[in-house]
């Protein structure tokens, strides 16, 4: 099975005792445990000005999408999920 190409999420492998390390993590020599990277729990911080949040992370998605429209022709693959109507009410300054 290990030559089938086939998906192993959550750091599984075809293999029964050996587990990849995740993106974001790192194998603590010590312990032999894989680690989250960042943010670790010092900087895992509360916000709880959700209106600011959303405003900042609007403007950085229609700033993003504007400096990319003005180099190259826009295309998004999308599906009904609210990542999809997040992006495209981003676009809708940029839309023909």
């Amino acid at each position: 099975m290990p030559e089938s190409g086939s998906y192993y999420p959550f750091g599984l492998t075809p293999y029964r005792h050996v587990r990849r390390v995740l993106p974001n993590h790192y194998l603590d020599l010590e312990g032999w445990k894989a680690v989250r990277h960042w943010p670790g729990k010092a900087e895992l911080t509360v916000d709880y000005d959700t209106d600011r949040a959303v405003k900042e992370i609007v403007s950085i998605i229609k700033n993003n999408l504007q400096a990319i429209s003005k180099r190259y022709r826009i295309h998004m693959g999308l599906t009904a999920g609210r990542d999809t109507r997040l992006l495209l009410a981003c676009s809708r300054p940029i839309l023909g």
